[in-house]
């Protein structure tokens, strides 16, 4: 079964900024909350612009039905303090908190936080092979 990739939006408040040049695909989800990608060979690309101080969440659910239950899902949490920034990937099996994967999949690329907006770069291969990620197409 393949998996499209759809975002979910959970638990986060939502920011705008200035587009990327690395990226070539942008979506605006509302004035809050922008995404930035791109596909090279087998691997997303992937940015993430939210008006949060510290916490995204970004997911890529089943095409069907668009909803949190079988998400494939990343969290991502910069802390001010130490300036670092801790990602998980997680996945949903119901409406809730998602468990964390057994592969960590999602890498960082780079994060960061200015004026109350957290940016998270992360990159994952289109196609894990891990049976809780979805496959990118």
């Amino acid at each position: 079964m393949h998996w499209h990739l759809c975002v979910l939006v959970f638990c986060v408040f939502l920011a705008t900024s200035a587009a990327s040049t690395t990226y070539d695909q942008s979506q605006t989800l509302s004035d809050n909350y922008k995404i930035f990608w791109k596909v090279d060979k087998e691997e997303l690309f992937l940015q993430l612009e939210v008006a949060t101080p510290g916490w995204v969440g970004f997911g890529i659910a089943e095409s069907a039905s668009g909803s949190m239950p079988g998400a494939d899902i990343v969290t991502a949490y910069y802390d001010d303090t130490t300036k670092q920034c801790e990602v998980k990937d997680r996945f949903a099996t119901a409406y809730g908190p998602p468990s964390i994967d057994t592969c960590q999949n999602w890498k960082l690329v780079e994060c960061g936080q200015e004026n109350g907006k957290t940016t998270v770069h992360l990159s994952r291969k289109l196609n894990t092979t891990d049976e809780q990620d979805r496959v990118i197409e």
